[in-house]
């Protein structure tokens, strides 16, 4: 056990050398690319580069760390040594950037700085052309970077080599692709819930997402790709304009989705305004490009955000809206993206991965948290109109329905009755009724009490629905009397029906605690429907035909041809 121990432990101390030099070559890459690519920036403000041999002072940079030098209204110059060995290409990854070139010590002769030109890439449109992002082929030397731009001049000064170039660019794409993909997704999918359920509200979602979509495709240059000859100030004016529709189709879903005019007028007052507000930037950033169009659209943004919130908020705290915790989460989501986006776009925060990006991940999720909250809400509203068509229902029923025994009541009957007769009418379809009356019902109360006479109608009420189908009316008539309508029934089954009722309530007495087997008979009427009746002769007709039955001796049907 000792002698393994013993060799275990030698193993250790032989393999600890290499653990260590391992660690420190690791820790050492950042240092070792900052030492292939020493940068600085110079005190010099011309559209002219410097002399060689006169190069003004300068602050250096860290070329590892994403670099943010915020707004310049003049042109800003970067001086750079170039160490690592060729092939080598020099990558500023921001699109936006309106004028960007690269000048190179020519040692031909007397020392000058010589234009370097962009590297031909293969275009995704098909063919290939001089790189629309800053991308140079370089090799050990002094160079300078001329960058001027009305954007934040943000960007990651990368030097790698072809292949690292390439791999970039694939994942650069695929990230788009599958941002794009999920948008157009979602924009179709809701435009097919807009036509199905009418509700404005998905063709702002649609128009909300479409307009950030667009904003994302100019903002990352990717029109370059299809459109070579687009130039940057055209690219900037679209990428304005698609946010600024964007912005306004979110005050107004925002307007629409939490039902300000209904719940809440005061909001429902300023989200137009902002929305107009938002509707200045496109004019704007084509009459006036520049610094005062980034700046009013990073104020817009900041607008924009402070409504989306405080109005989900209210509609939160104020007015009990549960789909609005959806929204707010949503919103929430974008505008941590965005306001990390603004601010870096600002120089007030340093530009890396997060602030560049975050903008575009904030939307994506709440693309997909809205469609959640829309869902919600429609299920909300479902419910809601749902109650109230019950409430309605309910209230029809009531309004048709005999309280005591739970027919139909003379209002219907009267309704149902004239469109039966006007239907039989007009299609030469059969139509019966019979009317039927208990018999000796006034003796029979007195003896026994109202609330026995009430349980009375209550049974007999429940022995002509046995006798029926459902499609067939039972409505009380008035006090103790009762009719039934048959639609599609002649006369002859009128007395069928009719017989079967009598039968059936002389044979079934009423049973009850306070009072001994009751037996109950009635007396019926029976007729059909003549060419040219209306519901008054039709119901005349049986009324006759029932107090025939009652002259001839009661517990009877008697019918009327």
């Amino acid at each position: 056990m000792a002698t393994g121990n013993t060799t275990g432990n030698r193993g250790y101390r032989r393999d600890r050398p290499l653990a260590a030099w391992l660690i420190a070559l690791f820790l050492a890459l950042p240092g070792l690319a900052g030492a292939e690519l020493q940068l600085k920036r110079l005190d010099h403000h011309d559209p002219h580069p410097p002399p060689v041999h006169l190069l003004p002072a300068g602050q250096v940079l860290d070329a590892s760390r994403p670099i943010n030098l915020g707004l310049s209204s003049r042109p800003v110059w970067l001086h750079l040594e170039i160490s690592a060995p060729p092939p080598r290409v020099l990558h500023l990854d921001n699109p936006l950037l309106h004028d960007v070139r690269l000048l190179r010590v020519d040692s031909a002769g007397d020392l000058h700085w010589a234009p370097v030109p962009r590297r031909t890439m293969a275009r995704l449109g098909g063919g290939s052309s001089e790189a629309w992002r800053p991308i140079f082929d370089v090799t050990p030397g002094q160079y300078l970077l001329r960058i001027e731009s009305t954007q934040a001049l943000r960007f990651d000064l990368r030097l790698q080599s072809p292949e690292a170039l390439v791999g970039d660019w694939r994942a650069f794409t695929l990230a788009q692709g599958l941002f794009l993909g999920l948008v157009l997704a979602l924009a179709a999918y809701n435009t097919i819930l807009l036509f199905r359920l009418r509700d404005a509200s998905y063709l702002w979602y649609v128009g909300f997402i479409l307009g950030l979509a667009g904003y994302f495709v100019f903002q990352k240059g990717l029109t370059h790709e299809f459109w070579p000859g687009l130039g940057i100030a055209l690219n900037e004016a679209l990428m304005f304009t698609a946010l600024s529709l964007g912005c306004a189709s979110a005050m107004w879903f925002c307007r629409r989705f939490l039902m300000t005019e209904q719940r809440d007028p005061a909001m429902d007052r300023l989200l137009p305004i902002a929305a107009l507000c938002s509707l200045a930037l496109a004019p704007l950033a084509w009459g006036l490009p520049g610094h005062a169009t980034l700046l009013y659209a990073s104020a817009i943004g900041l607008l924009a955000m402070a409504s989306y919130l405080f109005a989900t908020a209210r509609a939160i705290r104020d007015h009990d809206f549960p789909p609005a915790r959806w929204l707010l989460l949503a919103w929430l989501v974008m505008v941590v993206g965005a306001l990390l986006f603004t601010l870096a776009g600002l120089g007030l925060v340093p530009h890396h991965f997060v602030t560049y990006y975050g903008f575009q991940i904030g939307v994506s999720l709440q693309a997909v948290l809205l469609s959640l909250a829309l869902a919600d809400r429609i299920g909300l509203l479902q419910a809601e109109r749902e109650a109230l068509l019950n409430e309605q229902a309910q209230l029809r029923l009531t309004a048709y329905t005999d309280g005591l025994t739970g027919l139909y009541n003379r209002r219907y009957l009267d309704e149902f009755l004239a469109r039966a007769v006007e239907d039989a009418e007009r299609r030469q379809r059969e139509l019966a009724v019979v009317m039927l009356d208990l018999d000796d019902f006034k003796p029979f109360n007195d003896r026994w009490g109202h609330q026995v006479g009430d349980r009375a109608l209550q049974h007999l009420a429940y022995l002509m629905q046995e006798v029926v189908r459902g499609i067939d009316p039972v409505c009380r008539y008035g006090g103790e009397e009762f009719l039934l309508i048959l639609p599609d029934r002649g006369l002859k089954e009128a007395e069928i029906v009719g017989r079967r009722l009598l039968t059936n309530l002389a044979s079934r007495p009423m049973t009850g605690p306070c009072h001994p087997p009751l037996t109950l008979t009635a007396t019926a009427g029976a007729t059909a429907h003549r060419p040219g009746d209306n519901a008054a002769r039709l119901l005349e007709r049986a009324d006759a035909a029932l107090y025939e039955g009652k002259r001839a001796g009661k517990n009877r049907l008697v019918t009327a041809a």
